[in-house]
């Protein structure tokens, strides 16, 4: 390990609050640090799942006690990893990329001699993680009556359109395109840092339309804030105050996750996988049903597209017509209408020219049928008649004879 001089040392709110781009990121990194520092000094500060501000003060002494101490990072991350045999392989990738971003900030870099070590004794990722269930239709028609007036739109557009989490969440009013066909909401904070429109199913549009007459109402009764005023991962963030947040959906992602789990309970969908305990029913692998349901009809390449990744040719989407992908996930809307209404017709239709070209089918074999005995009786008629003519000829023959 080497480092260099650092005027003043980061402690790990001031990481937080200066080093990080999104609250996502930043709650992540925390999380890995407090962790670590739990480990190497061998005392949880934290008496519940999340510290309070004077446990968080604690953190930030201990943070800094750390870098004063000039330990080998390399060890203590290798010591740190084994404390967590059992973790899921994404858990404890997630925390050492924490721990390692914070140390960096700070002038503690690693060797490649470091980091092969420590790669050496990280779990690798072929390690068996947690096994999801897939959605059907029938999953999502048990769970809708169990979402209030303000999560099932989300829901229902979250399916639509195949957006992540984040970004429907980040919408905002004016990125509601309503004149569209389909209508679509153009999405400006993307993982990928280019913006793209998504299209909302008839259904999906319809639930938005009442949750919009009902929304401003819901401004007013909810705090001003989102989270606790003391709450240390969200005081390094911009708060939106009830009468300035213009996004569409105005509430959190875990509003959204909290939500969901009462659903899953309700419906009676909970699971738990064995091996890692995570929830097996995740809100996010409704972006794989959609992804899916597209591929069907469209094609994987448009699929992908409406997730907002690159295709195999990387880039396909910047070049792609906005017309094209409109009337690409029109095709797709009977198979994202979670609703059974539209299905059934679909299927109504399709049992209809079913039983209409099995009944063709049959008229034709009847012809066939009704032809072949034509021929039949046409050919057991010339039989009757040369075996006559056969009788006549041999009689005939007996007379000259």
């Amino acid at each position: 390990m080497s480092g260099q001089d650092i005027q003043e040392p980061l402690s790990i709110s001031r990481f937080v609050e200066t080093r990080c781009r999104t609250e996502n990121t930043a709650y992540s990194y925390r999380t890995g640090v407090l962790s670590f520092l739990d480990h190497i000094y061998g005392n949880r500060v934290r008496t519940g799942r999340n510290c309070t501000a004077e446990e968080y003060k604690e953190y930030d002494a201990l943070s800094l006690r750390y870098l004063e101490e000039n330990r080998n990072l390399r060890e203590d991350l290798i010591s740190f990893i084994q404390s967590m045999k059992g973790a899921p392989a994404k858990t404890i990738s997630a925390k050492v990329a924490g721990v390692r971003a914070w140390t960096s900030e700070n002038g503690i870099s690693l060797s490649e001699l470091d980091k092969k070590s420590i790669r050496r004794v990280a779990p690798r990722k072929a390690r068996p993680q947690t096994r999801y269930d897939f959605f059907s239709y029938e999953k999502l028609q048990v769970m809708m009556p169990y979402f209030d007036y303000k999560m099932k739109p989300l829901i229902l557009c979250y399916a639509s359109t195949g957006a992540r989490l984040h970004e429907l969440l980040e919408a905002k009013l004016s990125d509601l395109h309503e004149e569209t066909n389909p209508v679509s909401i153009y999405l400006r904070d993307t993982k990928t840092g280019e913006p793209r429109n998504v299209y909302l199913t008839a259904e999906a549009y319809t639930a938005l339309k009442g949750w919009l007459s009902k929304r401003e109402n819901y401004l007013e009764k909810i705090r001003v804030y989102d989270t606790p005023s003391d709450s240390p991962i969200r005081k390094n963030f911009p708060r939106r105050k009830k009468n300035r947040d213009d996004r569409i959906f105005p509430f959190s992602e875990m509003t959204v996750y909290r939500s969901w789990w009462r659903a899953l309970d309700k419906a009676e969908l909970k699971r738990a996988d064995g091996t890692t305990n995570r929830n097996t029913h995740s809100i996010h692998k409704i972006r794989a049903w959609n992804r899916d349901r597209c591929a069907d009809v469209v094609g994987r390449d448009y699929a992908e597209i409406f997730l907002g990744h690159r295709d195999m040719y990387d880039g396909a989407y910047i070049d792609m017509r906005e017309e094209t992908l409109q009337k690409k996930h029109l095709q797709c809307e009977e198979v994202l209408t979670i609703s059974n209404t539209k299905r059934i017709e679909r299927d109504i239709r399709v049992q209809a020219d079913v039983i209409g070209q099995q009944e063709k089918t049959i008229t034709e074999l009847t012809n066939k049928v009704k032809s072949m005995e034509g021929q039949q009786t046409a050919i057991e008629q010339m039989q009757a008649e040369m075996a006559i003519l056969k009788e006549i000829m041999e009689a005939r023959n007996k007379k000259k004879n």
